[in-house]
């Protein structure tokens, strides 16, 4: 996505859409510090992908969200 302005604007027009919409976005697949900048940029309200954890099963999953919730303002970088 950074990479790539046209896949930027139409980001940003879908995570104003939300907004207008007064919903919650979600962006998914979210893989590297540089994309993470941009969705934060945008003001994503969840930000999802390999950057903070790789695809796991039920139980991992539980165990991940039990022990910590990872806040994408948290992230530095």
């Amino acid at each position: 996505m950074n990479s790539n302005e046209k896949a930027e604007r139409i980001l940003a027009s879908i995570v104003n859409i939300g907004k207008t919409l007064k919903m919650s976005v979600i962006i998914e697949g979210v893989e590297t510090q540089d994309q993470l900048h941009v969705v934060q940029a945008l003001g994503c309200n969840y930000i999802q992908g390999f950057l903070f954890s790789p695809g796991v099963n039920f139980e991992a999953a539980t165990r991940l969200l039990k022990n910590k919730t990872i806040n994408p303002g948290d992230m530095k970088g």
